[in-house]
């Protein structure tokens, strides 16, 4: 999904009429899966040629179809389906074992614990620290730290002494050490696919230069909120031991202590930035709603008069239906992020939380409507299916 716009600049990019990528199908990665990838990019050439390895990044899956990743940005998510490859080699995906002890617990404990470090920020020192003696900052971490420290705590809970690693310190271990991990299996072939398609996708997993995402800026803007100096000033008169890490962490707080003053300086923070109108038109725009609205009886006519191929409508109907089912995911976040906020801003007049909430109505309304839209397509996808059954 994307703006019209942009599809018809990558259409116009491609003079043979069809790109050929590479994609992972959500429905075959699972929580706890870990992502390694590597792009031509200066960065990651030398993130392989100082640790002597294959890969520069890392990422968790933390559920259906999202990924968790700790970049320069900060920790935010990503969804698979709205990412593709250029070049296979580029990634790979791996797996718990079947033959670890609890695995299938161990791979969710992971996952969960990997979702709690959401819009930490993002360690360049750690990163570093992989190959030279550096000082960690607590607040912050780097990819394979995020994903190493998760699964530190899941195989500690199934009373695995070693590490994902073994042989190597937590903060020692990189991206393209994940791969010599002898409790992680390669899951890639079951789950990327080759595509074609006369469009492109928006996001590559191995782009040297990709175009920043809207979680990405939200955890960046978010970092910023926190990191200045109002923010930070008013977070030790509320609590002077405080050292909230991300921006849900400072949310913690203003909720348990209730303060006023932390409440005006992050309410004026989100104001002076224009936060929620930026990123509401941000994910708008990437979403497009009004480019996916396709008539039904022109889909249904389209698809059954024999425009679309019996193999293209079948891999149709089960795209949309992965479509919805990742944005009932998002609704139900969305619904369950609205409500507390509403609840908190309700409890103690608070305006940080009151702008959050309206924030996440207006969020809940747009899933809500793009779910409509996919429903009504997968119906109409479905009927042209039914009528060419002889």
């Amino acid at each position: 999904m994307r703006s019209s716009d942009k599809a018809r600049a990558a259409a116009a990019d491609d003079h043979s009429g069809e790109k050929v990528f590479w994609r992972f199908d959500p429905d075959h990665v699972q929580p706890g899966d870990i992502l390694v990838t590597r792009t031509p990019s200066l960065k990651s050439l030398a993130i392989r040629a100082a640790t002597r390895t294959e890969f520069s990044h890392a990422a968790l899956c933390i559920g259906y179809g999202h990924f968790i990743e700790a970049i320069g940005t900060g920790v935010c998510r990503f969804a698979i389906k709205g990412t593709s490859v250029r070049k296979r080699d580029n990634v790979r995906l791996l797996r718990l074992r079947r033959d670890v002890p609890h695995a299938q617990a161990i791979a969710k404990f992971a996952a969960d614990a990997g979702h709690q470090d959401l819009q930490r920020g993002y360690s360049l020192a750690g990163a570093v620290g992989v190959k030279l003696p550096t000082k960690p900052d607590p607040r912050a971490m780097f990819c394979s730290q995020l994903v190493v420290e998760a699964y530190d705590k899941a195989m500690r809970m199934a009373r695995i002494t070693d590490p994902l690693v073994p042989g190597r310190k937590l903060s020692k271990i990189a991206p393209g050490h994940l791969p010599e991990s002898p409790y992680l299996e390669d899951a890639t072939d079951s789950a990327l696919k080759q595509m074609r398609a006369l469009e492109g996708p928006y996001w590559y997993l191995d782009e040297p230069n990709p175009e920043q995402r809207p979680h990405q800026w939200e955890t960046e803007q978010k970092l910023k909120m926190l990191g200045s100096k109002s923010v930070q000033s008013a977070i030790k008169k509320t609590k002077a031991d405080a050292n909230p890490r991300s921006f849900f962490e400072l949310e913690l707080l203003l909720r348990d202590t209730k303060s006023k003053d932390l409440d005006a300086v992050i309410a004026a923070a989100l104001q002076r930035t224009n936060f929620c109108e930026l990123y509401s038109g941000k994910i708008a725009s990437s979403l497009d709603l009004a480019a996916m609205k396709i008539s039904p009886d022109q889909l249904i006519s389209r698809a059954a008069g024999g425009q679309m191929p019996d193999a293209d409508l079948a891999a149709e109907i089960v795209e949309t239906g992965q479509q919805i089912r990742l944005f009932e995911d998002d609704l139900s976040d969305r619904k369950e992020q609205y409500s507390n906020y509403v609840k908190r801003a309700m409890a103690a007049d608070l305006k940080t939380f009151a702008m959050l909430g309206e924030l996440q109505g207006e969020m809940r309304d747009l899933s809500d409507d793009i779910l409509a839209v996919l429903r009504t397509q997968l119906a109409a996808l479905q009927e042209a299916e039914r009528r060419r059954r002889p």
